[in-house]
């Protein structure tokens, strides 16, 4: 049985860190200010596709009532609803944990406290029903993904309910004979040189894949072990386990962790990691997953599930990554993203070493960042007992300090 997601808000410190433009969002009501945070769509400034949508609203009169953002991004949507009366309350759904998170701060610093944010895939089950549901829909998710934020509102749109979405122009005519399938009703268009905006409304639910993003499936090799994989459309590793991946088993294997009870791994991806270590790890009792990602999440924890891993699995949809060590384990494996800088990856860190939380940390990154962080770890006393830079990428192993006399032996 698949574990159930955990969402959980990053340390505001961390945020802080990963912060960077504001931007300023005017309605007919009030003007909403946002926080965006570095690496998400539309991290500049609030995406043209939304105001063009806002200002349709705007215009049609949006229903009021229970209102959901599908792909909530930081919140502009849920948080224009609600600002402008439309909304009596809102949800925002989305997949990246980073942006939820200011989703919330949007909110809070906003005074819109009568949302609620969702961390899941397309729309999880439970829900509920609402008057109105919107969405920018993703342009490179794929014409299956399409149909299902499309087409899967039906269930969860009360009877009278209507929907809404913008697209990029050159697929507004494809997402136009989308909504004129039988049980669909296409109620507005409005075209720009940009951005087609639509209203619909269904008389019945029409038929939708549930999983439009299952990829390949088949059995995948690190260093010298199988195991069964599927992987999945919007994320890497499809084909192999990638390099980053190669390095960080590397590091694992070599430092020991073949004979360790728990391990978490944060960003692993589809699930490479989590699977190679289910099947070379004789005594693994524990597996915390820890990512932004919910797609990532459910299919590593699937995968775990093919693999028939009986022990503990807990699957985390957080940015940050130190919360797979809160309760203590014997290893963490995690990937460093060089656009977050070396603030938030220090951050995190300190954080999974403090008081022994992780016991050891395996972390890989590109060379130039990997450098620069070396120099910022040994000046903050950090052991680093063993590293390797090999294709363009820098990895290494640190250790907790109330391990450090045990494990530096073994690692060298």
């Amino acid at each position: 049985m698949n574990p159930e997601l955990e969402n959980i808000e990053a340390d505001g410190e961390l945020l802080d860190l990963l912060s960077g433009k504001r931007a300023a969002l005017s309605l007919n009501r009030r003007t909403l200010e946002f926080e965006l945070p570095v690496g998400v769509f539309s991290s500049h400034e609030v995406d043209r596709g939304t105001l063009m949508l806002l200002r349709e609203l705007e215009k049609a009169g949006a229903p009021q009532g229970a209102w959901l953002d599908a792909g909530c991004g930081c919140g502009p949507i849920a948080l224009a609803a609600l600002a402008n009366g439309w909304a009596e309350r809102a949800a925002g759904l989305e997949r990246d944990a980073l942006a939820l998170d200011f989703a919330r701060r949007n909110a809070r610093s906003n005074g819109l406290v009568n949302a609620e944010w969702i961390g899941g895939v397309a729309y999880p089950e439970g829900l509920g029903r609402f008057d109105s549901i919107a969405t920018n829909l993703p342009a490179k998710a794929g014409d299956d993904v399409h149909r299902l934020i499309l087409l899967g509102a039906a269930k969860f749109l009360k009877p009278e309910g209507r929907a809404w979405c913008v697209v990029v122009a050159p697929l507004g005519e494809l997402i136009a004979a989308t909504l004129h399938e039988p049980g669909v009703e296409l109620l507005h268009v409005r075209e720009s040189a940009e951005y087609w905006v639509m209203q619909y409304r269904f008389k019945r639910a029409p038929e939708v894949s549930g999983r439009p993003y299952d990829r390949l499936e088949g059995w995948f090799d690190l260093r010298g072990a199988s195991y069964f994989l599927r992987t999945a459309y919007g994320l890497e590793e499809f084909d192999r386990p990638s390099f980053e991946t190669q390095l960080l088993a590397e590091l694992f294997e070599k430092g020991g962790g073949l004979e360790t009870e728990s391990v978490a791994i944060a960003d692993g991806g589809p699930g490479h990691l989590a699977a190679w270590c289910a099947t070379v790890c004789s005594q693994l009792k524990t597996l915390c997953l820890v990512s932004r990602d919910a797609l990532a999440l459910r299919q590593s924890c699937e995968n775990l599930s093919r693999a028939e891993f009986s022990g503990e699995v807990r699957a985390l949809h957080s940015v940050d990554f130190s919360i797979g060590a809160r309760d203590g384990c014997d290893w963490l494996l995690m990937r460093l993203n060089e656009k977050e800088g070396i603030g938030a990856a220090l951050w995190r860190l300190r954080r999974c070493l403090a008081d022994g939380a992780a016991k050891r940390v395996a972390l890989v990154c590109n060379s130039g960042f990997g450098g620069r962080l070396e120099k910022a770890l040994r000046r903050e006393g950090m052991h680093i007992p063993r590293k390797k830079k090999s294709k363009g990428l820098w990895g290494a192993v640190l250790v907790s300090k109330s391990f450090q006399d045990c494990s530096t032996s073994m690692l060298n």
